[in-house]
């Protein structure tokens, strides 16, 4: 069976270590998910992965700056991270 709350604490756990991929996970679930969600949370876990170099990461990151989600609008920003992403 499915377990949403263990899945999500062995995210934290993971991202915690530096995993890159489970902190691109753990951002993604921070937007997205209307039980936790929590844009600050999400920029926080998203940075940590883009600045791994994640593309994905990235793109979402230059997003979030695009739109000022969890973060203050800043079209420079956004546009350094959409480059990054390609």
């Amino acid at each position: 069976a499915q377990d949403k709350k263990k899945a999500f604490e062995m995210f934290h756990k993971s991202a915690e270590q530096g995993l890159v991929n489970a902190q691109l996970s753990l951002g993604s679930w921070y937007l997205i998910d209307k039980e936790v969600q929590d844009f600050v949370i999400a920029f926080k876990w998203m940075s940590l992965a883009a600045e791994q170099g994640e593309p994905k990461a990235q793109l979402i990151l230059g997003g979030m700056y695009y739109d000022g989600v969890g973060v203050e609008k800043d079209l420079n920003k956004a546009v350094g991270w959409f480059q990054k992403s390609a």
